[in-house]
């Protein structure tokens, strides 16, 4: 024997007593549920795992004896691949661990999982029903592992396509079972991405004490894998919902962290944000219809346009945007008694959304006779901040010329004289709006932008507080006032 020879046995066993250490510390990771020790040790030793892991799965082909044993084996090694292809977009361990089942049974569980996550892509969620729902039924008296391993995706899969049917209530049970099943396996981004959907649910049926519970199930998980400032913000989430939570309120982005009105902290940042957070989630296939029936209005076919908002509508009875945008091609139209209709029904079901209030305002007026459609046609140009300056300048002076009351002019104008840096120009302007505002969502927001032209700190404070007291003001320019207050007051 050379002593070349001898040197490249030693290593070789070595290599392997690695390799089973290893494996024991994953696998009691694992089994401990020791999260942030999993992801730790599979950061480590990425190059161990993929090098040893079929020789891993041969072990494991020979614990089949021991039943039990067996299972343990492989659902550890289940979710060490888990790991790989979700976090590290490496799937090569799934086509060495596929030979662990591939009896005719779950080969064609997962042709038909496979192909009903095809029909949920393309939001064909009433055909992916039956096809998931059969799985599981052929499905009922299977321990096998390639089943325990199919089994929790299916029924997260089966949750999914109630709930975006507008069937809440009878997502719960299956995404529960998921969840239940995902922490056995100790499946860790299954856990947090069903505790997720369950928080969206008992929200979306208005069960926010339920969704709060979901929330802080999450802030933990997160917690455990180190995320402590996305753990914090759902922590938040928990806590400002618990007791009940308005269809729509604005939040404080601070940073990466969230805070309500009355938490905001005393602080220096650059990186602030206003947020409108609403209860709901809008269900996907109500969007997707949404945004074909924008497609179509922009074609100026506003016949089809509204077929696909009224599907829209159908889809999820709760979504605010197929409403929204039906009062847009209404007032585009001149049927200002349909926009206001359409307007109110966005306000109900999301009230305070963006300048709905200011809108909503407009098409009244209109609707009554007190403005004519050229006000329209004005507020399209003086709106759209991507059009030339001057242009919006124009629009907004030739529509007080016929109607000076009309405060959202000024608003305009004011912002437009700001950012050009005409300070006392932008203060007389916004004066002259305040004057004459009649509508609180506009009010709110001359009041507030009025707040930050002025140097004079009483006034200052005193034209924050009045923007806050309005009633049915603007969510995000209240928000801005709520902060602005906190930094001057401490």
């Amino acid at each position: 024997m050379k002593i070349m020879d001898l040197f490249k046995r030693g290593n070789k066993t070595e290599a392997k007593e690695t390799s089973a250490v290893v494996k024991k510390s994953l696998f009691d990771a694992i089994i401990n549920n020791h999260l942030t020790d999993f992801d730790t040790l599979c950061l480590k030793h990425e190059e161990e795992i993929f090098a040893n892991f079929a020789d891993w799965k041969s072990a494991s082909e020979d614990l089949r004896a021991d039943d039990e044993a067996y299972q343990l084996n492989v659902r550890c090694l289940q979710i060490v691949a888990n790991y790989f292809l979700r976090n590290r977009m490496k799937g090569e361990l799934h086509a060495i661990l596929t030979g662990l089942d591939d009896s005719p049974e779950t080969i064609e569980w997962r042709n038909r999982l496979t192909e009903a996550e095809q029909l949920m892509a393309e939001l064909k969620y009433e055909q992916a029903l039956p096809l998931l729902e059969s799985c599981l039924a052929k499905s009922a008296q299977s321990s096998s592992v390639g089943m325990q391993t199919l089994r929790p995706l299916t029924l997260g899969c089966i949750g999914e396509c109630f709930f975006q049917l507008a069937q809440g209530t009878k997502a719960i049970k299956p995404l529960q079972d998921a969840l239940s099943l995902a922490e056995e396996q100790r499946d860790s981004d299954s856990v947090l991405q069903y505790l997720r959907s369950l928080y969206e649910v008992h929200r979306y049926l208005g069960d926010p004490a339920a969704a709060a519970g979901y929330a802080l199930r999450l802030s933990e998980v997160l917690e455990e894998r180190g995320l402590l400032i996305p753990a914090s913000n759902w922590r938040h989430q928990g806590r400002a919902i618990k007791n009940g939570e308005p269809p729509l309120r604005a939040v404080v982005k601070i940073g990466e962290e969230l805070f309500e009105l009355n938490d905001i902290p005393v602080v220096q940042s650059d990186k602030v944000e206003f947020l409108p957070m609403r209860s709901r989630t809008e269900l996907k296939l109500s969007m997707q219809l949404c945004d074909e029936g924008r497609g179509f209005a922009e074609q100026t076919d506003v016949d089809t346009a509204l077929q696909k908002f009224a599907a829209a509508k159908k889809a999820d009875p709760l979504n605010y945007w197929p409403h929204y945008y039906s009062a847009a091609v209404f007032m585009h139209q001149n049927k200002f008694e349909e926009a206001v209709k359409a307007y109110e029904k966005t306000e109900e079901l999301c009230p305070g959304w963006e300048n709905t209030r200011s809108e909503l305002w407009l098409a009244r007026q209109m609707a009554a006779g007190h403005m004519q459609e050229d006000v329209y046609k004005s507020a399209l140009v003086f709106l759209n901040d991507q059009l030339p300056v001057e242009e919006r300048v124009r629009a907004c002076k030739e529509t007080l010329a016929k109607y000076p009351d009309y405060a959202e002019c000024y608003l305009k104008l004011g912002k437009i004289e700001a950012l050009a840096g005409n300070k006392e120009e932008a203060r007389a302007l916004l004066e002259k709006g305040i004057a004459v505002a009649a509508e609180p969502d506009v009010k709110s927001r001359l009041l507030c932008d009025l707040a930050l032209l002025t140097a004079d700190n009483s006034e200052k404070l005193a034209l924050l507080k009045s923007c806050i007291e309005i009633e049915n003001g603007n969510l995000v320019g209240q928000a801005l006032a709520h902060y602005l207050l906190r930094q001057i007051e401490g």
